[in-house]
């Protein structure tokens, strides 16, 4: 008996623990995507010498734009909301858009692209910027798809800075 309220009480901590509350979760949006600094564009691009220097990153830059209605034409929520996410590689001009549908996890929120594009995690990295890890990013292109990060490339975490939305501007067109 004593051992299985230990399990339960050790079970109650690790969910408590794993589901952020709904003040966790509202404030890690609002540093995010509605502090009055944010536009919800979140840009990083890379100079050759970076690039260079790690010739196993395929990302040239990358960009994340908050959605405040989601495809849905819901409004979006700290609780379950949409961002843009697009990519340049290497030797390719194109922009690989795609969707992202993000609920809170942990410290920040856990996002899915579209079309099985694999996961994302975005969270607070400080005041300023945003972080982005992932495991494995797939988008299809107009003429092929890329695949970025996991085994194929060493583009698994992005520090990202806030950017005006004219920098997400491309991107949100791309999308809509």
């Amino acid at each position: 008996m004593r051992t299985s309220n230990l399990c339960l009480a050790a079970c109650a901590l690790a969910a408590a623990v794993a589901v952020p509350s709904a003040a966790q979760a509202q404030g890690a949006f609002a540093t995010l995507f509605g502090s009055p600094v944010s536009s919800g564009c979140w840009t990083r691009s890379y100079e050759s010498s970076h690039l260079k220097a790690h010739p196993r990153q395929r990302v040239t830059s990358i960009v994340i734009a908050y959605r405040p209605v989601m495809q849905s034409k819901q409004k979006s929520t700290a609780r379950k909301f949409e961002v843009g996410i697009g990519i340049r590689v290497k030797g390719d001009r194109e922009l690989y858009a795609r969707v992202a549908y993000c609920a809170p996890a942990g410290q920040g929120f856990a996002c899915h692209l579209e079309s099985d594009g694999g996961r994302i995690t975005l969270a607070a990295d400080g005041a300023q910027a945003l972080r982005l890890t992932t495991t494995s990013i797939r988008i299809e292109g107009s003429k092929r798809f890329i695949e970025v990060g996991g085994a194929v490339s060493d583009d698994s975490t992005f520090v990202m800075r806030a950017a005006p939305a004219s920098a997400c501007a491309m991107l949100r067109g791309a999308l809509d």
